[in-house]
């Protein structure tokens, strides 16, 4: 808008300086004569004339012109509306965005905290367990050593049982020929008369393998492998072994052991449930 004040102010000075030249020149060059003064009439109504015109096409230019300066300050007016809701809108977003930014910063902290919260408690819960396996795992190493000396021991105790089987079995067939031979020729060797096998006074009864085997009164023994044995009053009894077997009235016993080995074998009870047949099972 200056600018077309200043340009219009020039266009002034300018129109008049060349009427103010003009006139000089009329004053200079022209001749005075009669009609000067209509002359300079009619060239003042043209010069106004023209001047009028000027200022009305520059009117219209400057109005034209500042319509369209109005109507660009109105978009303007309007951009930097839309700008500002933009902006305000932005600023708002930012702060949103900042405030989210801050949250999950002190969310990353806190689980950063807890992270290392968790790795050290479970560090030393893991210290504590590998305190806890170190001796479990030297019990654990004992215990095999024992089951292993166990299962040894137990292989050896099976072999044992196995042989002793064995050889209860074979005492108990002998037994039985032994009883067989008793149920034969008991009766007429009762009282004194009897037989002697490997070396021994026999009584009444039988004695095999070395011993003394005694009888009275209907009474029959079988000694097996070194013993005595007495049986009295239609009473019957068997040494296995090396041991001392009585007997009395009415009733029989079986007593003896097995001393091949080191190893404790059974003894009399073991025996007995074997010549009796509650052991019958392990004998055969």
């Amino acid at each position: 808008m200056i600018c077309l004040k200043k340009n219009h102010e020039e266009t002034l000075r300018g129109l008049r300086g060349q009427r103010g030249h003009s006139d000089v020149s009329v004053e200079v060059n022209a001749a005075p004569g009669q009609d000067l003064k209509q002359r300079l009439d009619q060239l003042r109504c043209e010069y106004e004339t023209i001047i009028e015109q000027n200022r009305k096409d520059v009117e219209a230019w400057y109005e034209s012109k500042m319509e369209e300066v109005r109507q660009q300050v109105s978009t303007s007016d309007q951009e930097i509306t839309s700008s500002n809701h933009q902006l305000s809108e932005l600023r708002r977003e930012y702060q949103t965005l900042e405030i989210e930014l801050q949250s999950q910063i002190s969310m990353i902290q806190s689980l950063q905290t807890n992270l290392e919260d968790t790795e050290r408690r479970y560090n030393m819960q893991l210290q504590q367990i590998q305190a806890m396996i170190e001796p479990v795992e030297g019990e654990l190493a004992s215990i095999r050593c024992e089951i292993e000396s166990q299962n040894q021991e137990y292989q050896l105790l099976l072999g044992i049982k196995t042989r002793l089987e064995q050889e209860i079995c074979q005492y108990r067939r002998l037994l039985e020929e032994g009883q067989q031979e008793i149920g034969s020729g008991g009766y007429g060797g009762g009282y004194g008369g009897g037989r002697r096998g490997g070396g021994s006074v026999s009584g009444g009864g039988v004695c095999v393998g070395g011993g003394v085997s005694g009888g009275s009164h209907s009474g029959g023994s079988v000694c097996v492998g070194g013993g005595i044995s007495g049986g009295s009053h239609g009473g019957g009894s068997v040494c296995i072994g090396g041991s001392h077997s009585g007997g009395s009235i009415g009733g029989g016993h079986i007593g003896g052991g097995i001393s091949s080995r080191p190893q404790s074998y059974p003894t009399s009870s073991h025996s007995q449930a074997c010549k009796t047949g509650l052991g019958r099972k392990s004998c055969d």
